[in-house]
């Protein structure tokens, strides 16, 4: 069983477990390595998947002036606009994956032209 799931490509596995309702011996220890493994395999198969990104929160705060331009750089960064606002000192809640937000602090500062104010929140 873990050798099926060592080789299946699948992270963040927390277990496994398989029931066998029939302990015979008949089936040997190649049979039974064979239905727990195959049993593996076709969890695996049915199993929902889902990539994991490691993200984080963002407050941006631009000028009114700059808002449209801040919009237009979150789809490039694959963000995700949590809480919009359309004040003079419009501070905009953001989910950004991790590896991006240096690159998107820096795009956002030079479309502002070093006005904006981006800070990242920390998680626990």
């Amino acid at each position: 069983m873990l050798t099926v799931l060592l080789h299946s490509g699948v992270g963040e596995l927390a277990a496994v477990v398989v029931t066998c309702y029939y302990g015979g011996t008949k089936l040997g220890t190649g049979g039974l390595v064979k239905a727990y493994g195959g049993t593996v395999q076709q969890a695996l198969v049915a199993m929902p998947r889902a990539e994991r990104v490691d993200s984080v929160n963002v407050i941006v705060r631009v000028a009114s002036g700059a808002i449209g331009a801040l919009q237009q750089l979150f789809p490039e960064f694959d963000a995700e606009l949590l809480a919009p606002c359309f004040e003079v000192e419009a501070p905009f809640s953001v989910r950004v994956p991790r590896v991006g937000l240096v690159t998107m602090k820096r795009a956002i500062q030079n479309v502002n032209r070093g006005s904006a104010v981006v800070q990242a929140e920390e998680t626990a």
